[in-house]
């Protein structure tokens, strides 16, 4: 469901992503990048799949999630 298709056409299915269950913090990563686009329930499940993990663990991803988050606009 969480495709680059799905995201760009802003298909109704994704106002459930809160209700996911938290994957690796790589997978929130990705969605952050500039061919996803700024979808506003994806930016904010993405924000949520990481303030749920411990901080020493988004510590780990700071490089990658600094990278991502230039390219927001």
């Amino acid at each position: 469901l969480l495709t680059e298709a799905n995201v760009t056409t802003d298909v109704p299915q994704l106002k459930f992503l809160s209700r996911w269950e938290h994957p690796p913090i790589r997978e929130a990563l990705r969605v952050l990048t500039p061919r996803f686009g700024s979808n506003p329930a994806v930016v904010r499940w993405a924000g949520d799949v990481l303030a749920a993990r411990p901080p020493r663990e988004v510590l780990f991803y700071l490089p990658q999630l600094v990278q991502a988050l230039r390219w927001d606009s």
